[in-house]
């Protein structure tokens, strides 16, 4: 199970994105990458997800 932080909430509301755009982007991304942080950036089409190492937690998502 995904857990969505707080403010992954808020900016997916802000952003229209949808839970569904986000299981989809980890389940089948495009590029992954190390933040330097210690978190993964995931990225399909022009929709970044950036969660923990464990993939558990989002805490933020972004459209390029």
């Amino acid at each position: 199970m995904i857990h969505y932080t707080r403010h992954a909430q808020q900016r997916m509301q802000q952003r229209g994105i949808t839970t569904q755009e986000v299981e989809d982007c980890l389940a089948q991304p495009d590029i992954t990458y190390p933040d330097g942080n210690g978190n993964v950036n995931v990225i399909r089409g022009s929709l970044r997800v950036v969660v923990t190492a464990d993939r558990k937690q989002v805490i933020t998502v972004v459209r390029k």
